[in-house]
């Protein structure tokens, strides 16, 4: 989908200039995508015809995922402080954590206790088909507490990595997980004091290798998304008693 990048930069060739600095995105043979920064200049032959080019590139991935993680731990920090409740704001935050990476699909689980399970409470996906399949079947699945990766996670109460979803034998959605391309999964937990309030999964198209820089930043807005959600069910439980108590008959 970039192919005519190489047109632009011959035309520019033609008239003599050089490119410098262009920022793009090239594919590993793994498949993997690699932002990097390109440098080409054009070589000339004696009689000042141009006759190649010469292409330095170099990998910035490390760059672009630092300034995409500080930009997700602004917006969340944001969003948060501009809301009350999860329902407000849950879409938009799984959202903003999907794009701290090349995340397809992210959602958050909660216990549900007349279930006895983890449920799926809110998703967001890219805009594909077989992505949107496989969140329907998350929204309507409880998982045992040890089972899936929002089980595992919740009985270890630390982050999960799981590196190709489709092979492990310990995840529930497999089957959906590879019509949909979902290979790579991450999960961790919101916690509120000490305690897990919820978990948040997230996966990818690609492969997942463990990441300590995202561990940390996770680690952070764990705790920070967890105190949020403990906060919207206390305002929640506030206003339900505040109904209760106005509908409640007079005994004067």
């Amino acid at each position: 989908n970039r192919r005519n990048e190489e047109l632009k930069i011959i035309e520019r060739f033609r008239q003599g200039e050089r490119v410098l600095r262009y920022e793009t995105v090239h594919l590993r043979k793994d498949g993997a995508a690699l932002d990097v920064s390109v440098a080409v200049s054009p070589i000339r032959d004696e009689t000042g015809n141009i006759v190649g080019a010469s292409k330095i590139a170099r990998d910035k991935t490390e760059r672009v995922r630092t300034e995409r993680r500080r930009t997700t731990q602004y917006a969340v920090t944001n969003l948060l402080a501009a809301s009350w409740t999860l329902a407000e704001v849950a879409t938009e935050l799984l959202e903003v954590m999907a794009s701290s990476g090349d995340w397809a699909f992210a959602a958050i689980w909660t216990y549900d206790e007349a279930a006895r399970g983890l449920r799926c409470r809110n998703v967001w996906h890219e805009a594909s088909e077989r992505v949107k399949k496989f969140s329907d079947l998350s929204l309507v699945i409880t998982l045992p507490e040890g089972q899936g990766l929002p089980g595992r996670v919740w009985n270890s109460k630390k982050p999960t990595w799981v590196y190709d979803v489709t092979c492990d034998p310990n995840f529930p959605r497999a089957p959906y997980a590879a019509a949909a391309d979902l290979r790579g999964g991450f999960a961790f937990p919101l916690f509120f004091h000490g305690e897990i309030d919820g978990i948040m999964e997230l996966f990818s198209h690609n492969v997942v290798e463990p990441d300590g820089d995202l561990l940390q930043m996770v680690e952070a807005l764990g705790s920070q998304i967890g105190l949020f959600i403990e906060r919207g069910r206390i305002v929640q439980e506030s206003e339900r008693q505040k109904k209760k108590a106005g509908a409640a008959p007079s005994t004067a």
